[in-house]
């Protein structure tokens, strides 16, 4: 199955079925907007730490046994069912990515609300019961990088496609408007057309844009990221790091943008009405992690692998040069693979409070994530809220 509702076919009918006066009088930035929200795809969220398994008995036919077995008959054994839950819309994971693995995904089936696999236990041996889950579910999470990749790639794809089929309606429904006028003879009104016109609701992701016709000033308010919402993509962040620290084979000898973007995926996942992007030029340079909503930032990301007390101290210097007065949410990634964590995460608290903008320490949410208040170098007394979060992505 391939990603639902992609090319340019699915969007050009939508546009084509709407009205000539919708067409003219929507404001058709806002319009692009909402099909760009209604048509993005959002890899779901498997919840590998949360896996549970439910064990049964089988009649496993003679055939299926091993032949030293000599079996002649059917033998009752075990099935170990394991269930880990997904949020998000399952029927992504039907989706066949470009790049597959030859072993397949892990023999993993896809149930509402959750994905399953099916281990036969021919001989009561828990470790080699483990290990083959454990290699299902590298093959999975390979899947799911894959997946993502083609969905970024059709996500980033889909303003230029559909503003380019908006545009090409619009201006033809301009030329046949043209040649009617040009007839010289009034064209009749239709009754019960409206002067104000409506954009369909979006599923979840896109609040309904105002149509220009309707003539009311809206006043353009700053956006700001409120402390839950923030909260929330910095636990998101962290959900996917500790995942990926499970399986080093993935994220062997990936380097830093590489590793960035599996967080960038997971905040695009989560997070339906913020518009998270990468190499984003902010201010003074280009940041790792950018997080807008409508035209203004309320997020910020800088990624760094742990080298050390100077590197560390001139990432926060970074980030914050990245940082205007508006933007007081910020997260800086450690990824710690040439040292031990227990080295990193004591070269952080040994020297967070020697940066010249450090202003306090707030409450830890784990022992690889920490909380700190700093201030804006220009601007002493406006604070920012930066998170340090580390993960180990060691080879070893």
């Amino acid at each position: 199955m391939a990603l639902p509702r992609t090319g340019e076919n699915h969007l050009r009918e939508v546009i084509n079925k709407l009205d000539n006066d919708y067409v003219l009088n929507v404001n058709e930035e806002d319009y692009v907007k909402y099909l760009i929200e209604d048509n993005s795809l959002y890899v779901p969220i498997v919840h590998f730490d949360e896996v549970r398994i439910e064990p049964r008995k089988v009649l496993v036919d003679a055939e299926y046994l091993p032949r030293y077995w000599m079996a002649n008959k059917a033998v009752e054994r075990t099935v170990v069912r394991y269930i880990i839950p997904v949020e998000g819309d399952t029927n992504i994971l039907n989706c066949r990515p470009s790049t597959i693995l030859s072993s397949g995904s892990g023999h993993f089936h896809i149930s509402h609300g959750c994905v399953y696999t099916d281990i036969l236990v021919l001989e009561e041996d828990s470790e080699k019961v483990k290990r083959e889950f454990e290699n299902r579910k590298d093959s999975l999470v390979k899947m799911l990088g894959f997946l993502e990749k083609d969905i970024r790639a059709y996500n980033n794809s889909l303003p230029e496609t559909i503003r380019s089929i908006f545009a090409g309606r619009k201006e033809k429904i301009k030329r046949d408007n043209s040649f009617l006028t040009g007839l010289g003879t009034p064209i009749t009104a239709h009754a019960g057309i409206p002067r104000t016109y409506s954009v369909p609701t979006v599923t979840k992701r896109y609040p309904q844009p105002e149509n220009r016709a309707v003539g009311k000033e809206v006043e353009n308010l700053t956006p700001t990221m409120d402390a839950q919402r923030y909260a929330q993509i910095l636990d998101a962040i962290h959900t996917v790091g500790k995942m990926y620290e499970s399986f080093p084979k993935v994220t062997k000898g990936m380097d830093e943008e590489t590793l960035r973007d599996l967080f960038l995926t997971q905040i695009q996942t989560t997070f339906k009405t913020e518009s998270a992007t990468g190499e984003a030029f902010n201010k003074n340079g280009k940041t790792d992690i950018m997080v807008k909503c409508g035209e203004g930032i309320v997020f910020i990301a800088e990624c760094k692998f742990w080298k050390g007390k100077q590197v560390f101290l001139d990432a926060i210097s970074q980030l914050l040069s990245y940082l205007t007065w508006r933007d007081t949410k910020a997260a800086l990634l450690l990824f710690v693979r040439d040292t031990t964590m227990t080295a990193a995460v004591d070269g952080v608290r040994d020297n967070i409070d020697i940066h010249a903008n450090y202003k306090s320490t707030e409450k830890a949410n784990d022992e690889t994530w920490f909380n700190y208040k700093f201030s804006m170098p220009n601007d002493p007394d406006r604070e920012v809220f930066l998170a340090v979060q580390l993960f180990d992505f060691s080879d070893k």
